[in-house]
């Protein structure tokens, strides 16, 4: 949630998740406007967490933190 600015205690996330729009929103995504703050904020976890790690979990979970990977390293590029 925190690329997408949101509030990332557990009870939002699951209150996001369930959003029928969730998907869109994602889809939707300003990515051409990422702040550099936003990248510097999101690379607390980036660095520690990998998708392998995560799909062991959850695949759904791994796919989405693929989508945050690919907004990190689009936003980088500007």
């Amino acid at each position: 949630m925190t690329i997408l600015k949101k509030d990332t205690s557990w009870s939002n996330v699951k209150k996001e998740l369930s959003d029928p729009n969730f998907m869109k929103l994602l889809k939707d995504y300003d990515k051409d406007n990422i702040s550099q703050n936003l990248i510097k904020r999101i690379q607390k976890y980036t660095s520690k967490m990998t998708t392998s790690k995560i799909a062991t979990i959850s695949i759904a979970a791994a796919v989405m933190w693929d989508w945050v990977l690919a907004m990190e390293s689009y936003g980088m590029a500007f």
